[in-house]
């Protein structure tokens, strides 16, 4: 493996530079800086360029199972930890990309997370998100009529529509 391959696939963490957003059964990591700016200017492409992951899921039989999911490179840990943090977790039973069921594989064998009697993984000491949702709030500003937030929400949703179209389509 290159040096290279390596950095790029060392697992990013949530810092000051990332906000959570989060609507339902779906969660959005945005990188902070600039989204101000494309959120004011209403400009899709330049929110799309901040996103670093999305993720929805489904409750089934008692747990929640990923819907569809998208992350640039070594974002995805740092998102299953977020809807890890919010509720317990299991895989799709049939549909799990090469990547994914890499992100799986490292969760099943860390200490700090368990298995449920359905089958879902959590962390035993969740993330705070609130900290970086309130990060995410600032940075939308004013909003009276939701527009920002709606753009955040659209923009995840596309995203994810079109990750999971290419891989299940090809």
């Amino acid at each position: 493996m290159r040096l290279q391959q390596i950095i790029t696939e060392l697992k990013q963490e949530l810092d000051d530079t990332v906000g959570v957003f989060r609507e339902g059964n779906s969660l959005a990591l945005y990188k902070l800086d600039g989204l101000e700016g494309a959120l004011d200017d209403f400009d899709m492409d330049a929110i799309e360029e901040r996103l670093l992951g999305a993720m929805n899921w489904n409750e089934v039989d008692g747990a929640s199972e990923v819907g569809s999911v998208w992350a640039q490179q070594g974002w995805g840990p740092a998102l299953y930890e977020c809807v890890m943090s919010i509720t317990p977790l299991k895989p799709h039973p049939h549909q799990v990309t090469p990547a994914a069921r890499r992100v799986w594989d490292k969760m099943r064998h860390r200490d700090d997370v368990i298995q449920d009697e359905h089958g879902a993984y959590q962390l035993t000491s969740p993330l705070n998100l609130k900290h970086h949702e309130n990060l995410l709030a600032r940075t939308v500003g004013s909003d009276p009529y939701g527009e920002k937030i709606s753009l955040l929400h659209e923009t995840a949703e596309s995203v994810l529509l079109n990750a999971m179209r290419d891989i299940y389509s090809g």
